[in-house]
């Protein structure tokens, strides 16, 4: 099976339970990590990105970008890793 190490963690850990019961397992653990303190204020990351977007795109964008992140809107994490990444850039690791 040509799957990177966390999905094939995932089907070993999970591949027993029903698609219901591993979405309701997953729910559970994003409500309790959503109420941790964060190690740093989303607030910082809202405006180091903006700051980013203004620098190469104007500010019009970079306000559109932060609106996105504060809403929940854009994805800030690849949490499957070199999935992303184009084939040819990490085929040898299959």
């Amino acid at each position: 099976m040509q799957r990177n190490a966390t999905v094939r963690r995932a089907i070993r850990e999970y591949g027993e339970l029903s698609l219901q019961d591993f979405l309701v397992l997953q729910r559970g653990r994003l409500e309790a990590n959503a109420e941790r303190t964060p190690m740093q204020p989303k607030e910082d990351f809202l405006q180091i990105c903006a700051d980013y977007v203004k620098a190469r795109l104007g500010a019009a964008m970079a306000e559109r970008a932060r609106r996105a992140l504060e809403q929940g809107a854009l994805h800030t994490a690849d949490h499957l890793g070199k999935t992303a990444l184009p084939r040819g850039d990490h085929a040898a690791d299959h």
